[in-house]
């Protein structure tokens, strides 16, 4: 059957041995009983959207939790049904794990399924702010034997941590260099109002200005570059799902909480693992919120996505595919290029340093502005 474009695939394996202080994702305990019937739904799902997958080719997956590397089973379900479909030549297959499992015995299993990316919650090398973080510390010589066996590596790079000092950030940094590292993505923390360190009393600490430009500098004088707001990578190892989520591709997600964006309208599944899992023994979808944007709301929202790359977004492909600006759409793109906060060249727009500091406020305005 012919295809018709690319589709990202989002996969929510929601295990995990214990939920991170921080967190108040869509997690369960890691039971076999669990695991049996959360398996059940996901097959019954991949064969719902059966007639969606044979429209388009796979250009990448992602599996993402929870924690997949307590669950390889699973991901190796879903990878063997997706088989029967269209794939591009090379497709970014993106598995995230825990530093404490890279292990060389999971890490064989992840190469034999196909596995060709790991991503990494390495977060920070500080034992201290670990602890604090509820997370482990990374090995010694893991991310090598990670990389014998796995082409591509990326880990997560937290700052803001309640406490963290520049010295801590700087010997962070020192680090990357010394492993195989392809990519990193780099998060302010985030603490969720339900969780544990919201409840102790903890609260978000306000990033500053010249920490971002100690990461910046220092990942770019080891040669990662800053392609995307949060991501920094070697040439050509830029992440391949995150560059579809930019630039407005449709994607299909899989498992409880997973997000979906196919045809201009997107939904979320029901959090509720226990839901998730009910819904599918009776054939139902469990979309707990669906919309379809009008064409203010998509324009303005794929735009301000699309520069979260810095590279920036064509408006000449952009209007092929989204249609011709709307005026009130123009009109607060001249003002944000008037203000300093984009650049425009010939039909490129993209943001301007100021605008890469302070993204945020200009993705904001852009949508939010009447």
């Amino acid at each position: 059957m012919p295809t018709t474009g690319s589709l990202a695939l989002y996969i929510h394996i929601p295990f995990c041995r214990k939920q991170c202080p921080y967190c108040d994702f869509s997690t369960a305990p890691n039971g076999a009983k669990e695991r049996i019937w959360y398996l059940r739904a996901l097959r019954k799902e991949c064969s719902h959207y059966h007639a969606l997958l044979e429209r388009h080719t796979i250009s990448s997956i992602y599996f993402g939790g929870g924690t997949p590397s307590l669950f390889p089973k699973a991901c190796q379900v879903v990878l063997d049904y997706l088989s029967q479909f269209s794939w591009k030549r090379y497709v970014e297959i993106t598995f995230e794990m825990n530093v404490e499992d890279l292990q060389e015995g999971l890490l064989h299993e992840c190469s034999a399924m196909g596995i060709n990316r790991l991503s990494l919650g390495v977060q920070t090398w500080e034992k201290k702010l670990l602890r604090l973080l509820g997370r482990e510390a990374i090995q010694e010589g893991a991310l090598d034997l990670a990389y014998r066996l796995i082409p591509h590596l990326s880990i997560d790079l937290m700052y803001a941590i309640p406490g963290q000092t520049e010295e801590e950030i700087r010997r962070d940094l020192e680090n990357v260099p010394k492993a195989p590292i392809s990519h990193i993505s780099l998060y302010n923390l985030t603490i969720a109002p339900d969780s544990l360190l919201a409840k102790e009393g903890y609260r978000e600490e306000e990033s500053k200005l010249t920490t971002l430009q100690i990461y910046q500098n220092t990942l770019e004088m080891h040669g990662y570059k800053r392609y995307e707001i949060s991501g920094f990578a070697h040439l050509g190892k830029e992440a391949v799902q995150n560059a579809h989520y930019w630039t407005g591709k449709p994607y299909l997600g899989l498992g409880a909480s997973s997000h979906s964006y196919y045809g201009n309208t997107r939904w979320q599944n029901t959090p509720s693992i226990t839901g998730y899992c009910q819904s599918w023994e009776k054939s139902t979808p469990p979309i707990s919120h669906q919309e379809s944007l009008p064409l203010k709301e998509r324009q303005k929202e794929l735009l301000a996505l699309g520069l979260r790359l810095l590279k920036g977004i064509c408006l000449t492909t952009f209007t092929k595919r989204e249609g011709t600006l709307l005026p009130e759409v123009t009109k607060r793109l001249f003002s944000l290029e008037q203000e300093g906060w984009i650049v425009r060249r010939q039909n490129q727009i993209f943001l301007s340093a100021q605008g890469i500091e302070w993204y945020d406020h200009v993705a904001a305005t852009l949508i939010e502005h009447p």
